[in-house]
């Protein structure tokens, strides 16, 4: 009941208002909606999800409406395998439920809801079995579901569904160790439903967790005969998984993305401390000042690590081996976490290192239970470290008293580090600065409760409802304040400039719209953003501008007369407010206040013919070529071919399938400029024929006189390998269940 109340507090402007939770005023930050909104968003931190995440949804949640399930996204970087994308969860079935059944942002809330209420009462059950008394199990459920690190993430909805999974294997695993076998093959359904519901980066924390805590209860259990079992569940997980993982493997292998600093990645390990004691202690985005704690300018969530004083101090004074233990890989997390003395092992340099807060949190939430356990028989310990956070707060809070009524320390050190404190007004002068930071630290509830913590422990240690309830209040209160909410017809408002780029051909965002945010409006992408970005077509792309580092999120073309842009159908293209691109073939058709619509006069229809074909010998030759008269290729030519005339019809699109009635006079090659993909197969008339690529990035087939049907699907072998390895697991799972079904059958049968 506390944990509804929990969530019902928290998502009462959706529950109430019909307000959803995803960041819609975001938009007005970036052109073209800045020019027609005026409001500064409530939180610039939550960039990724209008941008990124939300414009996902919307694609996903159309083309279920339409009875199909999107393996192939058509909208971003001329097509890019949806299914491959470790972020996407696009088989989770409960996202594809919800999908089905409301629309994207309300189905999104739902997800997000359920999920966090479920992170709650997992940990809970857990920690019950476990043995905790009542009142312990239900504040280490309360970290664990309300915790700044999940309520900071939450519209990303991965983090929420992840953390609901995890006490759920725990949970299994308990009941497996304690004889009931049945659990043993529970295990991997468990794991393999969270790596199927995306993020594959936090779910590789998941397992972490998970494998930390299996080995330390083997090794007091003694039983290390269960190691066979363990093993068993790994391999039937990853089995169970593979739809997901093999294709997210195979784009893996055949992409670019930029290599990570691991040390401009990271926060320095004091920030990293002092952050468990307030979260607002370096700032908060939605009272609009925040110091900047890294070189790589990461989002505050990634940082965000505050469970509540109170089950902070808890935690510290919980006592005995196995506390001894959970608090030295807390310790070791936060360490490599703020990785700030040159850290860099080849492992992490796959990781941003924030996102390791994910198992410290769990760590604190284990041991906030412990502690609070302990504390009904000796509050001396928790009464002692309540009494030295007290006094460190104390004269914390005294520190920014000072620096309220005298402020120019702050404001020397500001000019002298300007990158050092982030402010919404890019261009903040002296006045605005201090004006910000006595916004964001004057009478802050959020700076007084954790003193309010102290006290209480210090007074009644064994309070556990009052404890509890100001835990709640704490955690709550941020996690209102943190998070958007927008009515859901408010989502994605249109401009002229965006109504003026209806086309069946591709557009480019150029220093505006950035990442995916035009693709809800039915428009296709040459750039976009994916974590990973499949190497033929960056390759390609960056032809246009090969003199420098093009970013797919936004392109930044200085020209717009390159060829490889017309091979890639490339008809508009949206460019900021005060950027000129005056090119030959383009002319302006839109010019308004949120900026300029550019359209290519050359550009190739979607699907072409051509007659002549040249080998690709080195990526310069992409630059000097006409599209419409010839293109390069990877396979031989007919003998036969020339050029002559042609049309091309298309019949019907789909996100894993196209149609197209192709008539040519002569022998042709048919380019279809959708990226070329590994898992793409060709019929015509329905006989199977040799797909390849064309102009390196586009698809490209032969065809011979006459008239012909064309058909292009999507069926990668490795998701097809997937699903033959979820099948096999899933019948090895079923035998396991019903093996001992049968032998307690057969043992039970009255002898003849």
């Amino acid at each position: 009941m506390f944990y509804g109340l929990f969530v019902a507090i928290l998502f009462s402007p959706f529950l109430l208002r019909g307000e959803v939770f995803v960041p819609g005023d975001f938009l007005p930050f970036i052109f073209p909606w800045r020019a027609y909104i005026d409001h500064f968003p409530h939180n610039v931190e939550l960039f990724d999800v209008p941008v990124f995440f939300y414009p996902q949804d919307v694609f996903l949640n159309a083309w279920l409406k339409r009875g199909e399930i999107p393996l192939w996204n058509p909208h971003i970087f001329s097509g890019h395998p949806a299914v491959a994308s470790g972020q996407s969860g696009f088989l989770y079935p409960p996202r594809l439920l919800f999908h089905w059944l409301l629309s994207p942002a309300v189905a999104k809330t739902w997800i997000q809801l359920l999920h966090l209420l479920g992170m709650g009462l997992a940990m809970n059950w857990f920690l019950r079995i476990r043995g905790f008394k009542l009142y312990p199990a239900a504040l280490g459920g309360l970290v664990w579901m309300g915790n700044t690190y999940v309520t900071s993430w939450l519209e990303f909805e991965h983090v929420a569904i992840a953390g609901m999974f995890l006490p759920l294997l725990l949970v299994c695993f308990e009941k497996a160790l304690s004889g009931k076998e049945a659990f043993w093959w529970v295990l991997p359904v468990l794991g393999a439903l969270s790596l199927h519901s995306g993020h594959l980066q936090i779910n590789l924390y998941t397992g972490a967790v998970f494998l930390v805590y299996a080995a330390v209860r083997l090794g007091e259990e003694g039983k290390r005969e269960h190691l066979l079992r363990f093993a068993g569940v790994g391999v039937l997980t990853l089995g169970l998984a593979a739809p997901t993982v093999l294709p997210f493997l195979e784009l893996l292998g055949e992409s670019q993305r930029a290599p990570l600093n691991l040390e401009a990645n990271a926060a320095s390990l004091w920030s990293i401390i002092l952050s468990f004691l307030s979260p607002d202690l370096f700032g908060n985005p939605t009272k609009g000042f925040l110091f900047n704690r890294c070189p790589a300018n990461l989002i505050y969530p990634e940082f965000a690590c505050f469970v509540g004083m109170i089950p902070l101090i808890f935690a510290l004074s919980a006592r005995g081996k196995q506390a001894r233990i959970w608090q030295g890989v807390a310790l070791f997390c936060v360490v490599a976490a703020s990785a700030p003395f040159g850290l860099s092992l080849p492992l992490l340099n796959r990781f941003i290192p924030g996102r390791i807060l994910y198992f410290v949190v769990f760590c604190l939430a284990y041991l906030a239970a412990l502690g609070a356990e302990q504390a009904q028989e000796d509050a001396g310990p928790a009464r002692r470290v309540s009494l030295g956070l007290g006094m460190v707060w104390f004269l914390l809070l005294g520190v920014i008293g000072y620096l309220l009524v005298n402020p120019q320390p702050l404001v020397d050190w500001w000019k002298a580090n300007p990158g050092g404190i982030k402010l919404p007004p890019l261009d903040s002068n002296q006045e605005q600065f201090v004006s910000a930071f006595r916004a964001t630290y004057a009478w802050n509830l959020q700076l007084l409760l954790p003193l309010l913590g102290c006290l209480l422990v210090y007074v009644r240690p064994r309070a556990h409802q009052v404890l509890l309830i100001i835990t709640g209040f704490e955690l709550v209160w941020f996690a209102l304040g943190f998070n958007t909410t927008v009515k859901a017809d408010r989502m994605l408002p249109t401009t002229p400039e965006i109504e003026a780029m209806t086309t069946s051909n591709r557009v480019a965002s150029i220093e505006c719209a950035n990442y995916n945010t035009l693709t809800p409006y039915g428009l296709s992408l040459v750039n976009g953003y994916e974590s990973l970005v499949y190497r033929r077509y960056a390759l390609a792309l960056s032809q246009a501008e090969p003199e420098s580092n093009l970013s797919m999120r936004s392109l930044s073309f200085r020209r717009l007369d390159m060829p490889i842009l017309d091979a890639l159908s490339l008809e508009y293209a949206l460019v900021r407010p005060g950027k000129d691109l005056a090119t030959p073939g383009w002319t302006v058709v839109k010019k308004g206040e949120g900026g300029t619509v550019y359209h290519n006069e050359q550009a190739q229809p979607r699907a072409f013919l051509v007659g002549a074909v040249r080998p690709l010998t080195q990526l310069t030759d992409l630059q000097s070529f006409d599209p419409s008269q010839e293109a390069f290729v990877t396979a031989p030519p007919p003998s036969d071919l020339a050029p002559g005339s042609g049309e091309v019809r298309w019949l019907h699109t789909k996100a894993n399938s196209l149609e197209l009635s192709v008539t040519t006079e002569t022998t042709q090659l048919l380019v279809v400029t959708d990226s070329f993909y590994p898992g793409w197969t060709c019929t015509v008339d329905g006989a199977p024929v040799p797909l390849f690529a064309a102009n390196l990035a586009s698809r490209g087939v032969y065809l011979s006189p006459g008239t012909h049907m064309v058909r292009m699907e999507f069926r990668p072998e490795s998701f097809r390998n997937g699903l033959v390895g979820a099948m096999i697991s899933g019948l090895v799972i079923g035998i396991l269940w019903l093996l001992p079904l049968v032998r307690k059958r057969e043992s039970s049968a009255p002898e003849k």
